[in-house]
């Protein structure tokens, strides 16, 4: 892609026009434009890169994960930790694969390995083993992980989710809407939804 420079200089001269600039501020004007957009673009393409090895063998875990395919995704994702044992996104997704074929205590080991040894403030891997504990019916333990994942990200969705349906369990029903009360704060706030008034 990439930008069209003499689309944006058309635009900027007109815009420099009706301001009454002379062509020579709007050469200048129009310098610092170009300068600005030629350094976000160098920036764009820079950061822009292959996926490694590792993260195509993730993905197509991810996929057959989507297609409830959890067997056959194994290998991909134990492929990918053997190129990348710190992937904490290849960690996860293993776990999400063995908690679906009710191999429970390893996903949570997936997810203890990711925070214990990789990177305690993976949000992803708390909210991951929450799920996991209100499966087994741990309840306190996945509020424990909640609050650890919020704790990391104060305006999580996903972990306000898995706080209603931790509380829904415990009968804790003015909790749980306190925490549907939450989600739509925090939705409006990202422009998800939009309120009329």
């Amino acid at each position: 892609a990439g930008y069209d420079f003499n689309w944006d200089a058309r635009i900027i001269y007109e815009a420099i026009q009706k301001m009454g600039k002379t062509t020579g501020e709007y050469m200048g004007v129009y310098g610092r434009f170009c300068m600005n957009l030629l350094a976000v673009e160098v920036i764009r393409v820079c950061t822009r890169r292959e996926l490694s090895e590792a993260e195509k063998l993730d993905d197509l875990g991810a996929e057959l994960n989507q297609q409830k395919k959890y067997e056959e995704a194994l290998p991909y994702f134990d492929k990918a930790l053997e190129l990348s044992p710190r992937f904490c996104l290849a960690w996860i997704n293993k776990g999400i694969a063995l908690k679906n074929l009710e191999r429970i205590d390893e996903a949570i080991a997936c997810y203890d390995h990711v925070i214990n040894d990789i990177d305690p403030r993976y949000k992803k891997a708390w909210g991951n083993k929450a799920n996991t504990l209100i499966l087994m019916g741990n309840i306190d333990s996945a509020r424990a992980c909640i609050d650890k994942a919020l704790e990391i990200e104060p305006m999580a969705i996903d972990a306000y989710f898995n706080k209603a349906a931790a509380l829904s369990i415990i009968k804790k029903y003015d909790e749980v809407m306190k925490c549907y009360d939450e989600i739509l704060k925090i939705a409006v706030s990202k422009g998800k939804i939009h309120v009329k008034k």
